[in-house]
């Protein structure tokens, strides 16, 4: 039984697949997507099917029964099979779909792929679904004028992220039938590898392996700043940069100021740390996050160039997007 059950919802997900490529095809690289009748797709639920078995169990023993009663109860519920399949289709159809950019994530983190869905009139029980593995749904039980629904997943590796084809589903009212409207966004997102704490290996620029040192914990300088003095403290910055002394003595909050030597700029590495490819971006992917956070000028050596250097949060998106997609 188990073995049938298996092979049956094995074959369902085949259809829905099938479904859900036709459905998209529909959408012809459209930035925003109307589901009207010949892009909307209608079926009976499991519940719908069971129904439809008792419908014509009733009609074929009315017949033979030559009982009206029962007859008349059939032409009954086959009217209300009807009127359902008419409002799952109106619950569908109209909603202006498109999507929002989804944000780059890392590894161990939740990445989430949004639609912005709009009516001009409330509906009802829409579920957002897609086709590939590992995405969570999710359930809009009410749209009244627009929402956000979307699907999401745990990123466990890294490099570009991709739902595939989403469909939005809805079993309203009743949940006879399940009315299908497919989109096909083309959305991604990028997984940077996740920080990982360690000894990060920096040389001071110039040829690899020239000068190296090590770095943990929140960067300074490693060795090639000199404080310069202080300045107030701006939000954000990191606890190690702040002057308790004048904290403490009620002087206000105050943030040690360092002098970069530009001909010491540091490299990072990347696959001079030991360990495996992962454990290496990883730890390079935290000394990244350090340096940019300690406003350090600052290069990546992936192996095939140097990227940078460079600061900020541009240079650091530039090089974490550079360690996703590396092979």
């Amino acid at each position: 039984m188990g073995i049938i059950r298996g092979m049956w919802g094995g074959f369902g997900h085949l259809c829905r697949l099938w479904l859900d490529r036709w459905l998209a095809l529909k959408m012809k690289g459209r930035s925003m997507f109307v589901p009207k009748i010949d892009s909307t797709a209608i079926y009976p639920s499991s519940r719908g099917t069971l129904f439809v078995l008792a419908l014509i169990a009733f009609l074929v023993f009315g017949i033979n029964a030559e009982n009206n009663l029962i007859i008349g109860l059939s032409a009954w519920l086959f009217s209300i099979f009807v009127t359902v399949m008419v409002w799952s289709y109106r619950n569908i159809s109209g909603i202006a779909i498109e999507p929002v950019t989804s944000e780059n994530r890392y590894v161990g983190q939740t990445a989430r792929f949004r639609l912005r869905v709009v009516s001009e009139r409330r509906r009802w029980s829409i579920t957002c679904r897609a086709d590939a593995d590992g995405f969570i749904p999710e359930y809009m039980p009410v749209l009244d004028g627009h929402g956000e629904i979307g699907v999401s997943c745990l990123l466990t590796r890294r490099g570009r992220v991709q739902p595939g084809i989403v469909s939005l589903e809805s079993t309203f009212p009743l949940g006879l039938f399940r009315a299908r409207a497919a989109v096909d966004f083309r959305q991604s997102c990028l997984a940077y590898p996740k920080p990982e704490a360690g000894e990060c290996v920096l040389r001071s620029g110039g040829p690899r392996g020239e000068r190296s040192e090590r770095i943990t914990g929140h960067v300074k300088g490693a060795g090639m700043d000199e404080l310069a003095g202080l300045r107030p403290y701006r939000t954000g910055e990191p606890l190690s940069f702040i002057s308790w002394k004048h904290a403490a003595q009620g002087r206000g909050w105050y943030s040690k100021d360092f002098s970069e030597d530009s001909t010491e700029t540091p490299v990072i590495e990347v696959f001079s740390y030991p360990g495996d490819r992962e454990t290496c971006l990883s730890v390079a992917c935290h000394g990244v996050l350090m340096l940019t956070d300690a406003g350090r000028t600052f290069g990546v050596d992936l192996g095939e160039g140097v990227i940078g250097p460079d600061s900020g949060r541009e240079h650091m998106e530039r090089i974490l997007e550079r360690m996703a997609l590396i092979p």
